[in-house]
């Protein structure tokens, strides 16, 4: 059985170390664009080639994310980016753009490639259509169950599972809110983070709206996942990777968080048992905001969210016990040291400091309380008897796992094989384990000693100072004829020599390259004046008689129910697709529908590009809805180098009319907060909100998997950006009046 790789970020050079020093198998990381997580710290070129260098010398392997959407004035550039990692031998790049995929595979055909999670790929179909495109590994949704990943495992392309970490609400790729919101694009690496704030679940009855009560305001902020109790069943699910969420968390964060992993897995290969609630203990320190595996494994009592609070929350440390001016006292749960932080949980807003002096209460100084103890702490923060205290951060903690990054603790085994000869030169070849090997000889021979011979041991003590380097010595054969003497600082010297030159191999392996040329050639399209979604067989109906023969319904039983009868009608499918498309016309919302005979693309699919865009039609799509984050200026440019490049027109669209679908979840507010099971049917029988701190109402709708959709509050209502475009309206409770009337509009 192939070993499971553990996947850690690396946000800065520090956090890299700490990952590769804590046993990870391979980092991602980012360079200065492209990379999803624009306020990270990231990698300049020079960065980068080092990082690579670190990493490589380890084993350690390197995946670089160039995994925001790219629009067309960035594609050249993003290519010579593609081109520069490919010739410094990084090991993967992490995309998410279908056009940067087909570009990136027909350039470098043995560069590896592997699909972001944001790319959105959750299927058998679209997994087993992409692998032809070059895709070697999926990096698969966070609300994948153990069943599904048991079965996208099995698709012949290797399958990233999340292990640990920050989860969106949203799937992956498919949010908009911060995007439409605050104009800070989750697809461009800017996520505003809005499902960390504060929200209300509210109602409608009687034509009002009715708050629906719930003890906690963030109903949207995701506890973060961890699964290291669940790492043996993820093994045996023939998983390839588990990847640890984190570019933007500290090295600390990174060291606990490999470390713990890293124990869990080799435990499982060597057959041994570990204390996971002592390992989640410790990686609570650092950050959380609570633990779930909720998706992972499946309860009828789901727990994904803290409402309470959308931060750090830490471990409980005391109460507060008495106040004065000047000194907070706290009664002990846990160990506290002097430099700790702390924050007080109180009921109007949590205040948090650092323990600069810890007091007996006696009154003189003290670096630390254990449990069970009564301390003070010097601070003007105003509290109440009986607020609970927690620790946020351990100073003994973080200077434990700050040590043990920068001491260089890994190290890469390597056997040595010297042959000392009289009159020849010494001959010393090391070896390690992956295959890399240097063969050196000595700058002088070996004479007859005159007096004391060089034995066999001290040899083999020269040769086994290894210290200044990332390499120990396990196996060391010497062939030495009796009688000889050697210069030991020769034979310190041919050491370092041929250490350094393994390093520099290890560092500088080179991978098989070949380059190509992109070319796609494409067949006349036919264009559609408009494309139209509804929700009603009536509003079907309706749009149909102004003439649009390109009209598609939310309803997938009304759709089978109505097919036979209006043959020009398709489906409107939903954003996650487990079990594949009846036959028909279809508007794709996913991956897997590209492939599809008769489809058109939806805007979900996030095509932003002119090569994203050929890509679709080259896969049979009839017709693509581009992105709704594309500007006037982004499909101008994209319709121009469509044009000239593939010398056919292409039938696009753009959403002119309808409310935005913002996110699309498996976690569902209403069943939270009113407490009911999955499949309630209260969205049903109420229209359900969340209301926003600025008292902006947006509608919850379920799909047909009973997935929640949050939509914008406002409909959209616009003109084309481009006349080359034609429009998507995308109609759900309007009136057959309204259709006709919002139609003739777009219609002309």
């Amino acid at each position: 059985m192939k070993k499971v790789e553990l996947l850690a970020p690396a946000g800065s050079m520090e956090a890299l170390v700490a990952a590769v020093q804590n046993g990870c198998d391979a980092v991602y990381l980012a360079g200065t664009k492209f990379g999803a997580r624009a306020y990270a710290a990231n990698f300049n070129d020079d960065e980068l080639i080092e990082a690579i260098h670190y990493a490589h010398g380890y084993g350690v392997k390197v995946y670089v994310a160039m995994n925001t959407l790219i629009y067309d004035y960035e594609m050249e550039e993003a290519i010579a980016y593609a081109k520069f990692l490919y010739e410094h031998n990084v090991d993967a790049i992490i995309i998410q753009d279908i056009g940067l995929l087909d570009v990136l595979h027909q350039k470098f055909p043995d560069l590896e490639l592997h699909a972001s999670t944001q790319m959105h790929v959750h299927n058998q179909s679209a997994i087993k259509n992409l692998k032809q495109y070059g895709l070697s590994r999926v990096v698969i949704p966070r609300e994948s169950s153990l069943q599904k990943i048991k079965e996208l495992s099995s698709c012949g392309v290797e399958v990233e599972v999340f292990v640990q970490g920050a989860m969106c609400v949203s799937y992956s790729g498919q949010c908009l809110m911060s995007a439409k919101k605050l104009n800070r694009s989750g697809n461009q690496g800017e996520c505003a983070q809005m499902c960390r704030m504060k929200y209300e679940l509210v109602k409608e009855e009687n034509e009002k709206y009715c708050s629906c009560p719930y003890d906690g305001e963030y109903l949207l902020s995701m506890k973060d996942m961890q699964t290291i109790a669940s790492i043996p069943k993820l093994i045996e699910a023939n998983v390839s990777s588990f990847k640890i969420e984190g570019r933007m968390k500290r090295a600390a964060y990174v060291a606990i968080m490999v470390a713990s992993y890293r124990k869990a897995i080799d435990a499982y290969y060597e057959q041994k048992e570990i204390d996971y609630i002592a390992i989640q203990e410790e990686m609570k320190k650092v950050f959380h905001r609570q633990y779930t595996s909720e998706y992972l494994n499946p309860s009828s009592k789901p727990s994904l969210v803290n409402a309470i609070r959308p931060n750090h929350i830490g471990v409980d440390i005391g109460k507060v016990v008495a106040i004065s001016h000047d000194r907070i006292k706290i009664k002990l749960v846990g160990d506290l040291y002097q430099h700790d932080g702390i924050r007080f949980l109180k009921d109007d807003e949590d205040q948090g400091c650092m323990v600069n002096r810890l007091y007996h209460p006696d009154g003189y100084l003290i670096n630390h309380g254990k449990k069970g103890d009564i301390v003070e702490i010097a601070s003007s923060i105003r509290v109440k008897v009986g607020n609970r205290v927690v620790k946020t951060s351990d100073a003994k903690q973080l200077q434990q796992l700050q040590e043990g990054y920068q001491r260089n603790q890994r190290k890469v085994a390597i056997s040595m094989h010297a042959t000392l000869k009289k009159g020849c030169l010494m001959q010393l070849v090391v070896r390690d384990e992956e295959g890399f090997y240097v063969e050196m000889q000595s700058d002088v021979c070996c004479e007859v000693a005159m007096k004391t011979a060089l034995s066999k041991e001290r040899v083999e003590q020269q040769l086994q100072k290894c210290k200044d380097s990332i390499f120990v010595l396990k196996e060391c054969r010497i062939d030495i004829e009796d009688g000889i003497q050697f210069p030991i600082a020769q034979l310190n010297k041919i050491r370092r020599e041929s250490l350094q030159q393994l390093l520099l191999k290890r560092q500088q392996r080179s991978y098989k390259k070949t380059y190509g040329e992109y070319q796609r050639l494409l067949p006349r399209i036919r264009k559609d004046a408009i494309l139209v979604s509804v929700n009603t067989i009536e509003q079907a109906i309706c749009a149909y008689g102004k003439g649009i023969s390109t009209v598609f319904i939310k309803n997938k039983k009304l759709w089978l129910e109505n097919r036979e009868t209006y043959p020009w009608l398709g489906y409107h499918g939903t954003r996650v697709v487990h079990k594949g498309y009846e036959n028909g016309k279809l508007l794709s919302c996913e991956c897997s529908g590209l492939f599809e005979k008769d489809s058109y693309v939806d805007h979900f699919l996030n095509i932003t590009n002119s090569y994203a865009l050929a890509f679709a039609f080259a896969c049979g799509s009839k017709g693509v809805v581009m992105s709704s984050e594309c500007e006037e200026e982004h499909l101008a440019l994209c319709y121009e180098q469509f044009r000239k490049r593939y010398q056919v027109d292409a039938n696009v669209f753009e959403f002119c009319y309808g409310k935005e679908e913002l996110m699309v979840m498996e976690y569902c507010p209403i069943q939270m907060v009113e407490q009911t099971k999955r499949n309630c049917g209260l969205c049903e029988r109420h229209q359900y909100y969340l209301k926003d701190i600025h008292q902006n109402y947006y509608p919850l709708v379920k799909d047909e998997a009973c997935r929640i959709k949050i939509l914008d509050y406002q409909t959209m209502k616009q003109e084309l950006k481009h006349s080359y475009s034609r429009p998507y309206c995308n109609f759900r409770d309007e009136t057959v009046e309204e259709m006709e009337e919002i139609l003739t509009k777009y219609l002309g």
